[in-house]
């Protein structure tokens, strides 16, 4: 239970950060600020503490800045890359031909690829005090991003208390990994984790959040997952390509629209019911003034000014 907090923690924390890092690529983005959107793809990419979603958000923002250049050779790695991380994603709807184009190409590339992806399967039951050694293979990795594979091992009640084995990995492959002996005798928990070149997240073996159970050696092995987070939703942004200064765009065009439609109605408005008393009073007065007069020998001596 304490290991799913944790890891519930790790991936609300990553959520928070995700979405305040897509806030800041669609501001620069709409401000036509593409290097700026290019430095921040890449210090994401070049971070170890970078995870699957954030490396994926980078990619597609890069894709996307590159696109808006004009760099489409660029861009199509870019969004190859993206879908290798996540090969499910697609672009939101209305986004503008200049920019799909690239994405759908790379698309077209990908199509029939099942992206970096790590397989494992528990292990035989040891024997008391036998070796236990967990391997993990590499089954798919379509343009090599994968640099390195973490094994990350600690005893089921100390989770904080982990310990990080790397080995590299080029290509689809197979890599094992010994627990030390002073950790057949306890319950443990571990999970492998494939690298890029600067240490980052590409691909979690069962996917984020899978966390694979070993019960003492005498006791046979279980595996458990832990609850898997809820899919990063798409966004859908306005990628419409932004206009020359001075002119007004598909975004000027649709927040004015907006405004529009965010104005009271003329049947509510202050003036209109103004008016209406108006009218109201007036009638009233009239009608007063009408029965006053007929009471009076001289009616017109009445003279009604209206102001």
């Amino acid at each position: 239970m304490r290991t799913v907090m944790v890891a519930w923690c790790l991936i609300l924390c990553a959520g928070a950060w995700a979405e305040d890092a897509r806030k800041d690529y669609l501001r620069l983005f709409r401000q036509q600020a593409y290097p700026r959107v290019l430095q921040m793809a890449e210090r994401t990419l070049q971070s170890a503490e970078a995870r699957p979603a954030e490396l994926a958000e980078a990619y597609r923002w890069q894709g996307l800045a590159l696109a808006a250049q004009g760099k489409t050779d660029d861009a199509v790695l870019a969004f190859r890359r993206l879908l290798a991380i996540d090969p499910a994603y697609q672009l939101p709807k209305g986004t503008s031909p200049k920019l799909a184009s690239p994405f759908f190409q790379a698309a077209g590339m990908s199509r029939g690829s099942q992206g970096i992806r790590l397989g494992h399967e528990l292990p035989a039951p040891a024997g008391a005090g036998g070796p236990r050694v967990l391997e993990v293979e590499l089954v798919s990795d379509p343009l090599n991003m994968v640099q390195t594979v973490r094994f990350q091992y600690w005893p089921k009640d100390r989770p904080g208390a982990r310990e990080k084995v790397v080995q590299a990995m080029h290509g689809p492959g197979r890599a094992a990994f010994a627990l030390p002996p002073e950790m057949t005798s306890m319950p443990v928990e571990y999970s492998f984790e494939a690298l890029n070149e600067a240490g980052g997240v590409l691909a979690v073996a069962g996917g984020i959040g899978h966390v694979f159970s070993l019960a003492p050696a005498a006791g046979g092995m279980t595996a458990a997952v832990a609850p898997p987070p809820n899919p990063p939703k798409a966004h859908p942004l306005d990628l419409a390509l932004p206009p020359p200064d001075g002119e007004s765009g598909p975004l000027s065009r649709r927040e004015a629209s907006e405004e529009r439609d965010g104005r009271t109605p003329w049947y509510k408005s202050f003036w209109f019911w103004t008016a209406v008393g108006v009218v109201v009073a007036g009638g009233v007065t009239g009608g007063v003034l009408a029965l006053t007069m007929s009471k009076e020998p001289d009616p017109l001596r009445w003279n009604i000014h209206v102001r």
